[in-house]
This record gives C-alpha cells, sequence and structure tokens, in this order.
C-alpha cells in the first residue's frame, strides 16, 4: 500500500500558501497520523473534523492502536488547534464522536481581517440602511 502525507499533497496542488477552511479526517482509528501528515501546513487549516473515540471505558476502541479523544486533544492544542465542537453519535450504540478543531491563530488573524474590512465599508454606508453581511456577526 502506498501512503502520501497530506503535506506532500498540498506541495503537489500548489497550495503552500493557501488557507484551506476545512479538512476532514476519516481515517479508520489513525486520524491522529493522517493530521499529523500536515507538518507544517496545519497552520494554514483552518478546521480540522477528525473520528474520535469518547469512550468513558479505555478500553473500548473501535479500531486497532485507535487513540481516544483524551489522547489525542493534547496533541491538536499543541498544533495551535482549541476544541470547537464535539458531536457524540450515541453513548450506548458507538463510542465515536466527530471532534472539530479551530486554529486559534489563523481564526484571530481571519477576525481580524474582517473587523477591518467592515470599519472601512461601514463608513461609506448611509446610516439608516441595514446590510446583512459577515460584518453582522462579529
Amino acid at each position: 500500500m502506498y501512503n502520501l502525507h497530506l503535506s506532500s499533497v498540498i506541495e503537489l496542488l500548489g497550495l503552500k500558501k493557501t488557507i484551506i477552511h476545512y479538512v476532514k479526517i476519516d481515517a479508520q482509528g489513525s486520524d491522529l497520523d493522517v493530521f499529523k501528515s500536515l507538518g507544517k501546513y496545519a497552520r494554514n487549516v483552518l478546521f480540522v473534523q477528525v473520528e474520535s473515540v469518547v469512550s468513558r471505558n479505555q478500553n473500548i476502541r473501535l479500531y486497532e492502536r485507535q487513540s481516544l479523544f483524551e489522547e489525542e486533544r493534547p496533541v491538536f492544542e499543541r498544533a495551535g488547534f482549541q476544541l470547537f465542537h464535539v458531536q457524540e453519535y450515541s453513548r450506548d450504540a458507538s463510542p465515536e464522536a466527530d471532534v472539530v478543531y479551530v486554529n486559534q491563530r489563523l481564526f484571530r488573524d481571519l477576525l481580524g481581517e474582517i473587523s477591518r474590512s467592515c470599519a472601512r465599508t461601514q463608513s461609506l454606508r448611509p446610516r439608516n440602511l441595514r446590510f446583512a453581511n459577515s460584518c453582522d456577526y462579529q
């Protein structure tokens, strides 16, 4: 079997300096390894979604050598990501959950750009008109 790191895919596609908005990883228990394969390009990813085991029992894993949520979270945090959302499927039927992390630095930078853009455009608008745009959701 041939393995290709996500960092190699990014380089092959010419996305080295591109913000990647969302990466969803579902690699049958190897999600953390796939995330790590982003390498230095993890800093260019805004959101990462992984399928994780959120079992209350450390012995329950769906795949051999699969990491648990409690083991994965510190790895994401060291990479600059913060827990954003956990969607558990079912505590009884399956210990799985979709877990979404957000890149804190990139998120802050993008919010700053939106705020600066809104400040520039707000001064050009008539005061009595209301526009629904990203400026309304700060």
